[in-house]
């Protein structure tokens, strides 16, 4: 049998700041690795969670409670993981796949599927946008 390359992977979470600011770094070499057991790392409340969103926390423990906002990529999409911050007081916004397709959409116009507190959006303008945030709600504010 083949070599998968995938199990020789090395990943790097960082978290850092809208500067580039490095806070945080973990890297994982997989399953493993015994002193990556992000279990330990994050609150009780956390642990059932799936491994991506416990990675999340794990690297946000010492700023939740604070008010801040997370902006990630569309690996992190987990609701569970919008909705756990979003009780730790923490917003969220990520770009994400295209899993609101089935919607119809006229270009420049946007479509909102809205749950308190999960706000995702669809904007069509040259191209399709898609959104998730807990940090926003669903009013249109116009900017000159």
């Amino acid at each position: 049998m083949l070599l998968k390359r995938a199990c020789f992977e090395i990943k790097i979470f960082c978290f850092t700041d809208r500067n580039g600011y490095l806070h945080r770094f973990s890297v994982y070499t997989g399953k493993q690795d015994p002193p990556y057991n992000v279990d330990a790392l994050v609150p009780e409340g956390a642990v059932k969670l799936s491994l991506t969103a416990k990675t999340t926390i794990a690297l946000m423990v010492p700023f939740l409670n604070k008010g801040y906002h997370l902006f990630t990529d569309d690996w992190y999409i987990s609701v569970a993981l919008y909705e756990y911050l979003h009780q730790h007081s923490t917003a969220r916004s990520d770009s994400m796949p295209k899993a609101l397709k089935n919607l119809d959409i006229d270009a420049r116009k946007t479509k909102s599927l809205y749950k308190v507190p999960l706000l995702s959006q669809k904007f069509l303008d040259k191209k399709m946008v898609y959104s998730m945030t807990t940090g926003h709600t669903t009013e249109t504010k116009t900017r000159r």
